[in-house]
């Protein structure tokens, strides 16, 4: 093994630092550490606010539409921040829709049967909103 060209290369070995001082690698480490945090809140954080729009925006909507009250209103707005959280989760279309029947469901047991029934003829609307 001897025509191997590293076992024959001298290597200066007090070039290479035997041992890595601790104090660096904490810095080090935390560095790293800051840096995917930040950068992985700031993801959430922007997710989030396109949750918030989305919700209040159907919320809105459905309000208008069926001539509701501001209790009303913020009580859509969290079934539909719930919704956008729930689908942005997953990416399996038989969840989405399980997801959708939920959301159907639970709207149909908050409106009056005739409210409920308003909200479906306006298929538009009624789509976006559980989908």
């Amino acid at each position: 093994m001897s025509h191997f060209f590293w076992n024959k290369a001298k290597i200066n070995l007090d070039l290479i630092p035997q041992t890595i001082n601790p104090l660096k690698m904490k810095r080090i480490l935390a560095i790293f550490v800051l840096f995917f945090a930040f950068g992985l809140s700031s993801y959430a954080q922007e997710r989030n606010e396109n949750f918030v729009t989305l919700a209040k925006k159907d919320s809105k909507d459905v309000v208008t539409l069926l001539q509701l009250g501001d209790k009303e209103e913020i009580d859509f707005f969290n079934l539909f921040y719930y919704k956008y959280d729930e689908q942005s989760k997953t990416s399996s279309d038989e969840r989405k829709k399980v997801i959708a029947n939920v959301i159907t469901k639970k709207l149909e047991a908050s409106l009056t049967a005739e409210n409920f029934d308003k909200l479906k003829r306006n298929t538009a609307l009624f789509e976006r909103v559980i989908n």
